[in-house]
């Protein structure tokens, strides 16, 4: 833990020996079944190729435009869950 006299930084990761924070439940489902944050990439990136292959699909059939949308929120889902974990938790 830090000392009182000094401020908190969310740039700074915590010491080593500090517990981690507990998650929140929107990081507790968008990292479900993730082992590490290699695999939270994968799923990231994944989203990202999903999503532009139904907005790029969506010109001939607009529907997937919609999918599209869905699967780049996912992206941007998982992204600051792995964002949050990263500045307030341990990924081990």
């Amino acid at each position: 833990m830090l000392p009182s006299n000094q401020p908190f930084n969310p740039l700074i990761p915590p010491p080593p020996g500090a517990p981690a924070a507990a998650r929140p439940t929107w990081v507790a489902l968008a990292l479900w079944g993730l082992p590490n944050r290699g695999a939270a990439w994968f799923v990231t990136w994944l989203a990202v190729g999903v999503a532009l292959a139904f907005l790029c699909y969506g010109i001939l059939n607009p529907i997937c435009f919609i999918w599209g949308l869905f699967a780049l929120i996912a992206a941007i889902w998982y992204y600051r869950a792995m964002r949050w974990v990263d500045l307030h938790g341990r990924w081990s």
